[in-house]
């Protein structure tokens, strides 16, 4: 069997000043990647990274966990997985505290035991629920049409009925094995979901617990399968509260979060069905689309895109938490421009095709889906590194766009650029050597330059290394042009340009990203008085105006708005002869179309700039 590696995540805690209710999530999901950094450091071991851990899920007053948390992430699932595939690697000691945790060993994986004491159960279509209406895990016994189940079971089944008519009906994914032949079921052969109380931040999980059909092979599915996996779903008896601290981009409803439960966790369930040992990484984010696929208006993802985008040099596949959620961006891409749901539905038809249990195939497998249709994994990602930089649902930039590019804008998630180049009339060089660039990623540069030609050179560090480096220009109407960049190559800046980015995206072939990239104008600076685009724009509140002088002289920085009102003036210190750079705040103004005016002794420059809140 593959061992475990889990590997860096991502600190969140330079994003703090965009939120602050950020605050209570951020520290829990910085402890979270604490604990995956000192694994892959070796502080924590095997052993004490799996109990860490299933003591969140399970008993934090039991036994205190290496590193404790005050807010879990969202799914326990991937943690149940994670302890199947460390299972044989785990002292007899660990193996005995998992015992006392409720971890049980009859079955070629550890399981935690079925949830007991739930005395009510309601059958819905190929669902089981067990529940109870009285102790911790009671559910509100309100029952207003008088049916015998509590409101609260029959809107969960509900929602079950939503998920079973996309996912299956729709999207025609191979329904879940059932558990009938063997003796610990549930008491029947409907797929059981329990619903009982949870620690504190957990959505709920699934359980893999025995091969399908005792082979492997899911009944239900016209193919052979080898590891498909029988499951049961554990999800809480109650969302109050639980909303107001995780979700942060706005009010969620405790129907909204079962709703994005219920999507997440069924997936799982599917996704079992096909292959139970396939990467954590993968079910993960594809589980995540999913919420966004059935439930399109439960934005509850957003949360997961902030720090994912905050560090892009973070691998794709990466089996860390919480940047495994924030992955499901890859699948939202190939959703919109790659086929559809049915190319999502064929990674895990295809993914049977390989023996997950001892190697991971899963980004060989997305790329053997995606030559079906005439791309490859390699040019996927090149193109969604592209989209994340523009984060744009302007039509004219396709196939560079998302639809919901200006939402995920609206509240705060926008790529982090690695530097900003202001070019002048000589030859730069910029210099990545921080070893921190990793396979199956991208990176951002921000280039400001006046229009004509450019030269630009990439030398990789290592020349065996897989690097895809790309200039994106886009125009003012939104349209797009993406060149490649090769060892030389010559590129015309277009003087409409709204925005000039260089984005390197890196291959799968785990080596040392590292590189030099040199910028080498063939044009003089401005003769005159000149405004340089300002960035980010649009903007949120602030942005950084550049503009240029050729000698100093009296000036005025003054913004308008279309009707030609002054609502503003930017104050102007320090002036050098060259590029200077002063910051623009407009928290006080309403989003919209501003113009920027810059006024010296006999010329002046304007430039149109964009608010968007």
């Amino acid at each position: 069997m593959r061992s475990i590696l889990i590997d860096l995540s991502i600190s969140m805690k330079n994003a703090i000043y965009f939120f602050p209710i950020f605050l209570s999530l951020l520290w829990a999901m910085d402890d979270i990647s604490q604990v995956h950094l000192n694994y892959s450091q070796g502080i924590l071991s095997t052993d004490e990274f799996v109990l860490d851990q299933v003591i969140r899920l399970l008993s934090e007053s039991k036994f205190p966990a290496k590193s404790p948390i005050s807010i879990p992430d969202k799914c326990g699932t991937h943690i149940l997985l994670t302890l199947a595939q460390a299972y044989p690697h785990l002292a007899e000691s660990t193996k005995n505290t998992l015992k006392e945790l409720g971890i049980r060993f009859n079955g070629i994986i550890p399981t935690l035991q079925r949830p007991n004491g739930l005395n009510q159960k309601h059958n819905f279509g190929i669902f089981q629920f067990h529940y109870t209406m009285t102790g911790l895990d009671a559910v509100d016994p309100t029952d207003f049409d008088g049916d015998g189940i509590p409101d609260y079971i029959n809107r969960m089944a509900e929602i079950f009925q939503t998920v079973i008519n996309t996912i299956i009906n729709t999207y025609d994914f191979t329904p879940p094995p059932g558990d009938g032949r063997y003796s610990d079921n549930g008491g029947n052969e409907l797929y059981d979901i329990y619903v009982m109380s949870l620690n504190m931040g957990f959505y709920g999980y699934v359980q893999p617990e025995y091969p399908a059909n005792n082979d492997g092979n899911n009944e239900n599915s016209e193919v052979t399968e080898e590891n498909a996996f029988t499951s049961y779903m554990v999800l809480r008896n109650n969302y109050e509260g639980f909303y107001d601290v995780l979700n942060i981009y706005g009010p969620i409803s405790e129907f909204e979060a079962v709703q994005v439960s219920v999507a997440h966790e069924f997936f799982h369930s599917i996704q079992l069905g096909y292959d139970g040992w396939e990467a954590v990484w993968l079910l993960e984010a594809t589980a995540t689309w999913m919420e966004d696929e059935i439930f399109d208006e439960v934005n509850d993802n957003y949360q997961y895109l902030f720090p994912w985008f905050q560090d892009p040099k973070v691998s794709l596949d990466r089996d860390s938490e919480p940047h495994f959620y924030g992955s499901w961006i890859f699948f939202r891409y190939l959703s919109e421009h790659k086929g559809g749901y049915p190319t999502i539905r064929k990674i895990f038809e295809k993914g049977i095709n390989h023996n997950s249990y001892s190697e991971d195939f899963s980004i060989q497998t997305i790329d053997e889906t995606l030559l079906d249709i005439g791309t490859s994994f390699e040019q996927a990602l090149v193109k969604m590194a592209v989209a994340n930089v523009l984060l744009t649902s302007n039509s004219l930039s396709t196939p560079y766009t998302y639809e919901e590019a200006e939402d995920y804008r609206t509240f705060g998630i926008k790529p982090h650029f690695e530097s900003t180049i202001i070019l002048s009339d000589s030859s730069y060089t910029f210099l990545y050597d921080k070893r921190s660039l990793k396979e199956n990623a991208a990176q951002y540069l921000k280039l400001v330059s006046s229009m004509g030609p450019l030269k630009i050179s990439f030398l990789p560090e290592d020349p065996v290394a897989q690097h895809y480096p790309q200039i994106v220009i886009q125009n003012i109407s939104g349209s797009v042009v993406v060149f490649s960049i090769g060892a030389s190559s010559t590129i015309q800046i277009p003087q409409n340009s709204e925005s000039i980015n260089i984005v390197i995206v890196t291959g799968r072939n785990n080596h040392s990203y590292d590189y030099q990239l040199t910028l080498d104008p063939e044009i003089p600076l401005p003769k005159e008085l000149t405004l340089i685009k300002n960035y980010p724009n649009p903007f949120l509140d602030i942005t950084t105006i550049q503009f240029f002088t050729p000698a100093l002289q009296p000036m005025t920085l003054t913004v308008y708005d279309i009707l030609g009102r002054t609502v503003g003036k930017i104050y102007l210190n320090d002036i050098v002869e060259g590029i200077n750079e002063v910051k623009f705040e407009a928290r006080h103004l309403p989003s919209g179309a501003y113009i920027l005016k810059l006024q010296g002794r006999d010329t002046n420059s304007i430039q149109k700039i964009i608010l968007r809140k």
